[in-house]
């Protein structure tokens, strides 16, 4: 236990400024939102935005609600996979790059304890940021409009929890995926692992004009993993939900969460332990120099 926390501490304090991209993203929202507060201020703008927002109807002061919870995750989870699959290469290959990959290497530790450290902060210790950011986001956005549309925060925790959990595996699926590439390419590893799956969509289409076959596309299915077109579909029309059979907004929130986990949650599991394993094998394998 004690290696493991000396590699955290180690890992940390090298890569921080890398890990905390989601905080200074956050961070930067935050300053330009105030700054466009005090401007708005100064030019006499009126701020009562969300108590007239009252008057389209509780229905839609509720989704609103949720949305705010729904959507603020979802962001900060799409630019933790930018992060995690820069990290991915920064982690791994970082030591290459600087030309002192031997002398990490010769720590007194296994190199799966090590391994398994570096994926385990890409990939839990990231989205552990994600939580923490949105829960302290939710609490004080998601309080502030609840108080001001007279309903309980809890939609918006509900639309946090719902957001949180839907993108996770998909989050898991596409670090995994670059950390493979990671693992077998010390240079270049993005842009060859693009050249790949676009070698691979090329020779699928030749293939299916040449051939007349129908092969799927690898592409697509790949974006599907990702969670890229996926999502919950909530429309408004009349100052009512108007999605779902026209249901309440209670019974259309509810309804969200047998969504949260598809068709495609066991294979991105799957295939997130394969491509984990499988960089750690072409990692373990690959020349130290």
């Amino acid at each position: 236990m004690k290696q493991i926390k000396a590699l955290i501490k180690k890992e940390l304090w090298t890569h921080w400024a890398t890990m905390m991209l989601p905080s200074w993203f956050t961070l930067g929202v935050i300053v330009t939102f105030l700054i466009g507060l005090i401007w708005a201020l100064i030019q006499g703008a009126d701020l009562n935005f969300f108590v007239n927002m009252k008057s389209f109807g509780n229905e839609y002061d509720k989704i609103v609600l949720w949305g705010l919870g729904l959507a603020g995750p979802a962001m900060l989870a799409f630019l933790a996979m930018l992060t995690g699959t820069g990290m991915a290469d920064t982690m791994l290959n970082s030591g290459f790059k600087k030309h002192c990959e031997i002398f990490h290497l010769s720590q007194p530790v296994s190199l799966p304890k090590i391994i398994g450290v570096k994926f385990g902060l890409i990939t839990l210790g990231l989205y552990l940021q994600i939580v923490i950011i949105s829960l302290l986001g939710v609490t004080a956005a998601g309080s502030y409009l609840a108080i001001k549309l007279g309903l309980s925060v809890a939609y918006a925790y509900t639309g946090m929890l719902q957001s949180l959990i839907s993108m996770f595996f998909p989050f898991l699926f596409v670090v995994s995926f670059y950390w493979m590439f990671a693992g077998i390419f010390k240079n270049g590893s993005f842009m060859k692992s693009v050249a790949i799956v676009a070698g691979i969509e090329i020779a699928r289409n030749i293939l299916n004009k040449a051939t007349g076959f129908h092969f799927p596309s690898l592409v697509a299915y790949l974006g599907k993993l990702a969670g890229l077109g996926s999502g919950v579909n909530i429309s408004l029309a009349d100052n009512k939900v108007s999605s779902l059979g026209n249901a309440t907004a209670d019974a259309t929130i509810n309804s969200v969460w047998p969504m949260l986990l598809d068709e495609f949650t066991l294979q991105r599991i799957a295939f997130s332990i394969i491509f984990f394993a499988a960089g750690y094998w072409f990692y373990s394998r690959r020349e130290i120099s």
